[in-house]
């Protein structure tokens, strides 16, 4: 016979002619262990009525648990330092969020009473949005009075609005 943590004799149901002494006791934690039933043979003028143990099997339950099933992070965000709720963690070892756009990962979830509880698996949404670049401004560009800034050399990667006002007042 089997069960699940958290369960109650009550859940488990017994052949004919047997019934739980108390059916309204828990089965107890994950493993197996043995509780009293009463045996009522069909033939009560031949046979006496008899308890027994009985053992059953309990299994471990799925946890409840409430959790995020998504979150909106910028692009460059490092999934390892972004801080999951307590008891979760990446499945697998991950960096950077992505792209932009939506990405799936698994979280894990062990719970704090793993005796009795399965660790589960659960998908979390990533939606990353894009996220301001880091600029470093370009320092000591010289140019002589009166010359267009289209003259001024610029550093790769970046370029002027208008190239031909002038430098100065």
């Amino acid at each position: 016979l089997t069960a699940t943590y958290g369960d109650t004799l009550a859940d488990v149901a017994l052949p004919e002619g047997f019934a739980w002494v108390d059916a309204s006791a828990s089965v107890g934690n994950a493993g197996t262990n043995s509780f009293l039933a009463t045996f009522t043979p069909a033939d009560t003028d031949n046979y006496n009525t008899i308890q027994v143990e009985v053992p059953v099997n309990v299994f471990k339950a799925d946890p409840e648990v409430k959790y995020p099933t998504e979150y909106y992070l910028p692009y460059g965000t490092n999934l390892t330092t972004f801080t999951l709720p307590e008891g979760f963690a990446w499945k697998e070892s991950v960096g950077l969020v992505g792209n932009v756009g939506t990405h799936t990962y698994i979280v894990v979830y062990t719970p704090e009473d793993s005796a009795n509880y399965n660790t589960i698996e659960i998908p979390v949404i990533i939606h990353v949005s894009k996220t301001n670049p880091t600029v470093t401004i370009p320092e000591n560009l010289t140019a002589t009075y009166g010359d267009i800034l289209g003259s001024v050399a610029l550093p790769e990667g970046f370029a002027r609005v208008d190239t031909s006002a002038s430098v100065g007042n």
